[in-house]
């Protein structure tokens, strides 16, 4: 795990190449996996939460580095929001 975070009851994994894993505290059981496509979108690496949001730096191995932040929904991984670095 390269970042973990914890939001209610669910604690956000980031895995790097691996995506997103939330992890259910209650259950003690994976509730989500998000595999995130990498390549030019890269992969999720740091974590912050702000409350319910749940935000990910994402990075990639190209010269660029750097992606961007996505917002993630701790609940079932979706992806809510991205916003590029250009």
């Amino acid at each position: 795990a390269l970042s973990m975070a914890k939001v209610g009851n669910m604690m956000i994994i980031s895995r790097g190449a691996g995506g997103l894993l939330g992890f259910d505290l209650e259950k003690r059981d994976i509730a989500w996996t998000n595999w995130m496509p990498g390549d030019d979108e890269g992969y999720p690496s740091g974590l912050a939460v702000d409350g319910e949001k749940v935000y990910a730096a994402v990075a990639t191995s190209r010269e660029r580095g750097f992606t961007g932040i996505i917002t993630v929904n701790p609940a079932d991984g979706v992806i809510t929001k991205r916003s590029k670095y250009d």
